[in-house]
């Protein structure tokens, strides 16, 4: 059975922990060669973490397929037992008023409150916004 696109297998998991290792230990290799300088560290562990992520969704994936191919070999149907399949919504602008809203926010961080007002206002108005259309399911 070939496998759906989307979905990971058992090497690409142990690439993604491997690589997760690699990373906090190169993170602490670097704090202690260059008397803990706080950006190399922190991007080397912050990298260590999203393969951390990466590998723990491929996991997940494979559980799923695993779980699926359990449910066609006995006859059950997979997710049987959920009651309400989760609501995303369609096409939205949320997302997009979102991501400016927040690049204001950390730009108004540096800049000062005439960028980072207008970035809090864009950002509250986003999440308020998906969070009406989410609820109205449109």
């Amino acid at each position: 059975m070939t496998r759906p696109l989307g979905r990971g297998t058992l090497p690409e998991v142990v690439i993604f922990g491997l690589l997760a290792v690699t990373n906090f230990v190169g993170g602490l290799v670097y704090g202690v060669w260059s008397h803990w300088e706080q950006t190399g560290v922190v991007l080397l562990w912050l990298s260590a973490g999203l393969a951390v992520i990466t590998a723990g969704y491929l996991a997940f994936q494979i559980r799923l397929a695993r779980s699926e191919e359990w449910a066609e070999r006995t006859g059950h149907e997979p997710g049987s037992t959920l009651v309400e399949e989760p609501f995303l919504p369609h096409e939205s602008v949320w997302p997009l008023e979102l991501g400016a809203g927040m690049t204001l926010v950390l730009c108004g961080f540096v800049l000062g409150l005439w960028i980072l007002v207008p970035g809090i206002v864009l950002t509250a108005h986003a999440t308020l916004g998906w969070t009406i259309q989410s609820r109205v399911r449109r």
